[in-house]
């Protein structure tokens, strides 16, 4: 390998682990994610109360859900590829990336509903 290739690996190597390092996981993760969950369901209660009183205004049938849970699963991937060609300059010329790097984060929420219990909200005129 060159000395320019073998540089260009470590430098690489340490900005993937920045990369990763700013990643928010373990319980810096439940102090912000939490906020955002519970003003995210905080508006869609506001929202479903809306439509229920626009519902009952015009006498129809209105049902309402309670979030029972949610789950959160985060996954944060990083990686880092380098090309070498070997053989004719010609077969690869151009065609090559030196070094390529990936830092993914993903959050996959799953939450569940449950039907509010009691009487469906209708209104009879």
């Amino acid at each position: 390998m060159r000395t320019g290739t073998v540089r260009n690996l470590v430098i690489s190597c340490i900005i993937g682990s920045l990369l990763a390092g700013c990643n928010t996981v373990g319980s810096d993760a439940i102090r912000s994610g939490r906020l955002t969950y519970n003003s995210a369901i905080a508006e869609t209660n506001s929202q479903q109360m809306l439509m229920a009183i626009v519902h009952n205004r015009y006498a129809e049938e209105s049902h309402l859900l309670a979030v029972a849970s949610v789950t959160a699963n985060v996954r944060v991937r990083t990686g880092a590829a380098v090309e070498v060609g070997v053989g004719n300059n010609e077969n690869f010329a151009g065609n090559l990336v030196p070094f390529s790097a990936t830092a993914v984060y993903e959050e996959n929420p799953t939450i569940s509903y449950v039907p509010v219990g009691g009487h469906s909200s209708t209104c009879a005129r």
